[in-house]
């Protein structure tokens, strides 16, 4: 279901099918071709997604996320899974908090930010102005802070991407581009990215990646 390169880009984390048909996370380490099954989950009507490795490479986040097929949708709320690869604990960090998760990044080695909607949330009402960033102490499991996305500039947040390896999150809105920096909690707008309201008013980004680093010629 999901991917993700370990930092010094020799190993990956990924989400798979065991043999009973349940997702589990494994680990794919490059040198020796060996796969390992990091998880012993029960639970098959599960998603496994938004992987993402700690700076240091040492822990793996991931979204948990029970898989509805029977209504009423929206009760099952979406929990952040962390394992450590030096002891292979696997913690619960967010139970009950969240309702959707849709992309968590790392902030630094104690802090995840989440990208989703508060649990709790009625799905109805589910759009892009209510959704927030958490930032989550991976270490108490609490959340420290939140942005609504409907108070950011612009008004809403979508699209996000990490910009690089950096602390700045890239994100479009009508015609508009941002970023936005997680740790200082700073906006800079991209003047040059307003090409976009040329084309049409009604410009909708439906996905974009950010280059790895600035190039001669990048403001056209």
């Amino acid at each position: 279901w999901d991917f993700a390169w370990a930092p010094d880009s020799t190993r990956l984390a990924f989400g798979d099918f065991d043999h009973q048909g349940i997702p589990q996370l494994y680990l794919y380490q490059l040198e020796g071709n060996e796969r390992l099954q990091l998880t012993r989950f029960a639970e098959a009507q599960v998603n496994i997604h938004s992987i993402a490795w700690s700076p240091d490479g040492q822990r793996i986040a991931f979204a948990y996320e029970p898989v509805e097929t029977e209504p009423p949708y929206g009760t099952h709320n979406t929990d952040l899974i962390i394992i450590s690869l030096e002891t292979g604990i696997v913690s619960s960090v967010l139970d009950d908090q969240l309702f959707l998760v849709d992309q968590l990044w790392w902030q630094d080695a104690t802090t995840l930010v989440v990208m989703g909607y508060p649990g709790g949330y009625s799905p109805p009402l589910l759009d892009t102005q209510s959704e927030r960033l958490f930032w989550v102490d991976v270490g108490t499991g609490q959340i420290t802070d939140t942005l609504v996305s409907k108070n950011a500039p612009g008004g809403y947040i979508g699209g996000v991407r990490q910009m690089d390896s950096s602390s700045r999150l890239g994100y479009f809105t009508a015609g508009k581009f941002y970023t936005y920096d997680i740790t200082l909690h700073s906006y800079q707008t991209w003047d040059n990215a307003d090409v976009f309201t040329v084309i049409s008013p009604n410009f909708i980004m439906r996905d974009w990646l950010p280059a790895p680093s600035s190039f001669q010629g990048e403001a056209a």
